[in-house]
């Protein structure tokens, strides 16, 4: 309706006109039938060449590892190189780069932020059929070849799934989580709102469809990722619009972060978002990881009572909910959560 200046009720009133066309019902139905479509299925060469991964030199603070089964683990590293170590887990459609813009927090609190990319996304090789319970063990791997034997864990959003993977599954080598914009695994849908409803159907239910969907949506992201975010803040809250409005360099920083998670193209995400769907295969019930929730109560893309039933469900944690801000905790209160991680690792 905005790109086309059209009042809301004239586009519900034409897809309303598009279901009865196709014989579809709802939006996942008219999804599964665009994508099912042959031009669709024999693809679009030109979009697939513009997700050509040029694996060139590694900007100053990146580097990479290699895994046991012979993948590249790529990361970045930002704060104090000789701080406490501190994993920062990365969004959905998110990399490496994901990491606020002009921060000096962390050298001042000597803290070291280690930031790897997840399969298939920025510079990392992609791993066929993953799970929540394979991203430890890559974990792991690259904290020994950084002779790092025990670390701390601050996740964002979509990478919230991957800290809790790690309570449950290596609770030894770690000293503290933090959790921002969390929520735990979906039992239903009324978990999630519906800016996000229609992807999340598609992982559960068509997954083999999801990788054309995502190659669609992400087409943009290539020619022009701060587009693609301008379109998403539309569903933002008030505060968190005017958050981005003053703080360009952040926006630059996701569009970035974003244009690198699809380097390789559309798997690595696709992946992502298939994992967060499928059932759990532990129980959060049993994780024994004392856990510090922090939480925008404005939040649009993951609702309060998600981040409520995440923090009642969890047998040790302690939740921040904070009024007069949505998704953009991260960086409206970054010093306040660094702060706050910092004294607990001086009490560890």
């Amino acid at each position: 309706a905005d790109k086309l200046e059209l009042s809301i009720h004239t586009v519900r009133t034409q897809i309303k006109s598009v279901f009865e066309k196709t014989g579809t019902g709802n939006q996942v139905e008219l999804v599964k039938k665009v994508l099912t479509d042959p031009s669709i299925l024999i693809g679009n060469t030109q979009q697939t060449k513009a997700y050509v991964c040029n694996k060139g030199d590694y900007p100053g603070n990146c580097s990479s590892i290699k895994l046991y089964d012979g993948r590249r683990l790529a990361y970045a590293e930002y704060g104090d190189p000789k701080g406490r170590p501190v994993f920062l887990l990365h969004g959905i459609a998110g990399s490496r780069l994901q990491y606020p813009a002009n921060d000096t927090t962390a050298m001042t609190l000597g803290l070291r932020f280690i930031i790897p990319d997840r399969p298939g996304h920025g510079l990392s090789d992609q791993l066929e059929d993953r799970s929540l319970l394979d991203w430890p063990d890559d974990l792991i791997q690259l904290a020994k070849q950084l002779g790092i034997a025990k670390f701390s864990i601050l996740s964002y959003s979509g990478g919230c799934s991957y800290a809790l993977a790690c309570a449950h599954k290596i609770p030894e080598y770690i000293e503290k989580i933090s959790m921002i914009t969390a929520r735990g695994p979906i039992d239903s849908f009324s978990d999630i709102l519906s800016i996000d409803g229609a992807i999340l159907r598609l992982a559960r239910h068509m997954p083999a469809l999801l990788s054309r969907y995502m190659r669609i949506m992400l087409a943009d992201v290539v020619q022009d990722p701060i587009k693609v975010l301008e379109k998403r803040s539309r569903h933002f809250s008030h505060s968190d619009k005017r958050c981005i409005e003053n703080h360009p360099q952040q926006q630059q920083m996701y569009a970035d972060a974003l244009a690198e998670s699809a380097r390789q193209g559309p798997d690595g995400i696709t992946h992502d978002i298939i994992v967060a769907m499928q059932p759990c295969e532990f129980s959060i019930k049993e994780i024994q990881s004392k856990i510090r929730l922090w939480h925008g109560v404005e939040d649009k893309s993951i609702p309060l009572r998600a981040a409520r039933k995440l923090a009642d469900e969890l047998p040790d944690c302690d939740a921040i909910f904070v009024p007069n801000i949505g998704g953009m905790l991260i960086i409206q209160h970054w010093d306040e959560i660094l702060t706050d991680l910092a004294e607990g690792l001086c009490s560890s």
